[in-house]
């Protein structure tokens, strides 16, 4: 019995990080270059008893793991803004970071009062030989930013992008809402990408599937409620029999 009320509770316990999951990405599924959340689960195991070899293993609940982050691009978006930008590859754009390079496919950037290319959190922009900034008394209008990552003003170079790849996006921390924090073990590598300017890249979540899971989760959670109460009804029933 009790092994049944544990494993009801960590069944709820599991269904409730993955309505939490669900709820983070239908608040961000307008958010560009968000990356939907998913939530791996794992049984929980011991070690039979009463004569049972020792590595012979029972399922005695379920377990969330770490949420996992699901790279998949989303579609583009046109925009026409000279700072929408967007990354048609495999690839990330690197701003800095209160603790070092951070890394995004949000490219809807703007200017803050230094005339720094900033991200919507205000962190700058990087390219290849630092942090980008508009020159002084320039005009927006005359912003171009080539395929290859080269912006230019009119007819003066401001720099080119620092547009990065990783061989693997495993054990990656999301920082906000749309920037990633890559492993300190992890070296990103130059893109061969194009960028594409006045375009946004939008969320890759599918609000009617992330509904059909909150759904699923939910009842879920309702079902192993009714179980975990039928069961404590049980054992009070018994408790008072004795």
């Amino acid at each position: 019995m009790l092994r049944g009320i544990y494993a009801a509770a960590s069944g709820m316990d599991a269904a409730m990080s993955a309505h939490e999951t669900v709820a983070q990405n239908l608040a961000n599924s307008s958010v560009p270059g968000y990356r939907r959340m998913t939530i791996p689960f794992s049984s929980l195991l011991q070690s039979e008893e009463n004569g049972a070899a020792a590595d012979t293993r029972e399922t005695i609940g379920v377990s969330a793991g770490k949420p996992i982050i699901d790279f998949t691009p989303g579609a583009y978006a046109e925009t026409g803004a000279p700072l929408d930008l967007a990354i048609h590859g495999d690839g990330f754009f690197v701003v800095q970071g209160p603790n070092g390079p951070l890394y995004t496919r949000n490219g809807a950037f703007q200017i803050d009062a230094e005339g720094q290319i900033v991200t919507g959190d205000g962190l700058p922009l990087l390219g290849t030989q630092g942090p980008l900034r508009m020159p002084a008394d320039s005009e927006l209008a005359d912003l171009n930013v080539a395929e290859d990552g080269l912006i230019t003003v009119g007819e003066q170079q401001v720099g080119t992008l620092n547009l990065v790849r990783f061989n693997e996006l495993t054990d990656f921390d999301l920082q906000g809402s749309t920037l990633f924090r890559a492993p300190e073990d992890v070296r990103p590598q130059p893109a061969e990408v194009r960028v594409l300017q006045g375009y946004r890249e939008s969320s890759n979540v599918s609000p009617m599937n992330e509904l059909i899971q909150m759904i699923a989760a939910q009842r879920r959670y309702e079902t192993l409620q009714r179980t975990l109460a039928t069961m404590d009804r049980s054992m009070q029933r018994r408790m008072e029999s004795n």
